[in-house]
C-alpha cells in the first residue's frame, strides 16, 4: 500500500523533472529554498518507488503576508493521477503550515487551479503566463481560526 514519507529535496528532483518540466533543463528543478531548514519534502512511496511529490517552502511574499509557506513543485506519475495522492500530500503540507502559523501560496498551473480550490485556496489576481511552462494563477490559503 503507498505509503506517505518524508523526502529529501534530491529525492524530488527527477519526478518534478518528469512530470512538470519534462522540456525544460534538470537545473530548473532544484528550487533555491529547497535545502533550507524549514522547507519540507513529502512524497508518496510504494515498493521503494515515488509516486508523487510535494515540497513546502518558507518564502514571504509582500503582497500575501510576510509569514507565508510556498507550496511548490507538487507531482503525480500520470498513471498514479486521480488516485487520491495530490490531496494527501496538499492536506499534509496545509496541517503543517497551520501548526506552524501563516498561510500558505502557489502558481498553480490553470489546469489544477479547481483541485487546489477544492481544498481552501482563493485565486488572487490574474491568469499569469510562465514562459515555456504555461498559463499559471496566484492561490493563497490560510488556515480557520
Amino acid at each position: 500500500m503507498p505509503e506517505l514519507t518524508l523526502l529529501k529535496a534530491a529525492d524530488c528532483i527527477p519526478l518534478r523533472q518528469s512530470v512538470l518540466r519534462p522540456d525544460r533543463p534538470g537545473s530548473e528543478n532544484h528550487y533555491p529554498q529547497d535545502d533550507d531548514e524549514r522547507s519540507a519534502h513529502y512524497g508518496i512511496r510504494h515498493r521503494k518507488k515515488t509516486l508523487a511529490v510535494a515540497s513546502m517552502l518558507h518564502d514571504p511574499r509582500g503582497d500575501v503576508g510576510s509569514e507565508m509557506w510556498r507550496i511548490r513543485g507538487m507531482a503525480v506519475l500520470p498513471d498514479e493521477q486521480r488516485k487520491g495522492y495530490g490531496a494527501m500530500l496538499l492536506k499534509t503540507l496545509q496541517a503543517i503550515v497551520a501548526k506552524r502559523g501563516g498561510g500558505a501560496w502557489a502558481n498553480v498551473r490553470t489546469t489544477a487551479a479547481d483541485f487546489y480550490g477544492k481544498h481552501g485556496f482563493r485565486q488572487e489576481g490574474d491568469v499569469f503566463d510562465i514562459e515555456g511552462i504555461g498559463p499559471h494563477v496566484l492561490m493563497t490559503w490560510r488556515p480557520e481560526p
